[in-house]
Order: C-alpha cells, then structure tokens, then sequence
C-alpha cells in the first residue's frame, strides 16, 4: 500500500505531496487529480475557500463512477489552514491532474 496525502499550500498550489509531488497552482479554480487503481477511484478536487476565511482551503472527493468499488483506507485530517486528505492506496496507484 502506498500513503498519499492531498493538501494545499501558503504558495496557491495544491496536490499530493508524499508520492508523487504532483502540484497545480491555483489560479482561482478549483483543482481536481484523478487516483487510479485498475478500475476503482476517485477524484480528490481542493479550492480556496469561497467564504469568510482568507487563506483556507477545501477538499472534497468523490467516486470515478457510481457503480466503482472503493475499498481504500481515507482520512481527513487539519493542518493549519488546509484540510490533508490521506488516502492508503494500492502500489500500483496514479495520480494525474484532471
């Protein structure tokens, strides 16, 4: 299994960051990576907040399709001003940019 962790940073930028460190720099739209194994995953999308918080962020996910199998490990978890996503995946994962 691989640990991936999805997170944004001080710098506009947001994306997986323990193995791939694949980054998109925001340019206010939202961000979205496609996680592949096989034929289950899903897609992890973070966006600077629309609200009240200057500087935060959001994480969302959701399945690649409605009838895919999900049987991967998945936490959220707060790292100063971003959600982190973490994700323990199957060794043969990818992460691409949508």
């Amino acid at each position: 299994m691989k640990k991936l962790m999805f997170r944004a940073y001080a710098d506009g930028s947001f994306g997986e960051c323990f193995v791939t460190n694949k980054f998109v720099y925001n340019e206010g739209y939202p961000i979205s990576f496609k996680v592949m194994s096989g034929e289950n995953g899903v897609i992890v999308t973070g966006r600077h907040s629309p609200h009240d918080c200057s500087g935060c962020w959001e994480i969302g996910i959701q399945p690649i399709s409605e009838d895919a199998d999900f049987p991967w490990d998945i936490r959220v978890r707060f790292t100063a001003y971003t959600p982190a996503l973490e994700i323990n995946a199957p060794d043969d994962v990818t992460v691409e940019p949508e």
